[in-house]
């Protein structure tokens, strides 16, 4: 969050996620590698976004308040994070029953990941 300039950026970094080494997978027993990022499904009709603007420093031990501008856009585009953009599904898993949830997210429309800015908090104060 600290180098992000705006909410699309942060969003795009939830989207990259990031690698696990050394996971050990309960099924096979084998020790493997995991890909983790978060991909929106259905959103609310009201979305609210908590950004966490507080770090801990490791070096004085205390945490510190994130200051760098970001911005708010006042209409909000999110559909480039849906899971229908991010997550390909083979034929055999449309069909599969246990992807019943998968596939409702992919059929959700664009207009159904768009909202109006209508307030914003900002924390004043330290980050304590």
């Amino acid at each position: 969050m600290e180098n992000n300039q705006d909410v699309y950026e942060s969003m795009q970094k939830q989207l990259e996620g990031e690698s696990i080494q050394d996971f050990k997978c309960d099924t096979c027993q084998q020790t493997v590698t995991l890909q983790r990022r978060n991909i929106l499904g259905k959103l609310p009709n009201v979305l609210i976004l908590h950004l966490q603007r507080i770090k801990y420093d490791y070096y004085t031990g205390e945490q510190k308040k994130i200051t760098n501008r970001f911005e708010f856009p006042l209409i909000l585009e999110l559909s480039r994070f849906c899971a229908r953009d991010n997550i390909k599904l083979s034929e055999a898993e449309r069909n599969d029953p246990n992807n019943k949830q998968f596939m409702e997210m992919l059929s959700y429309e664009d207009d159904e990941f768009v909202y109006r800015l209508v307030g914003l908090l900002i924390h004043r104060g330290r980050a304590t």
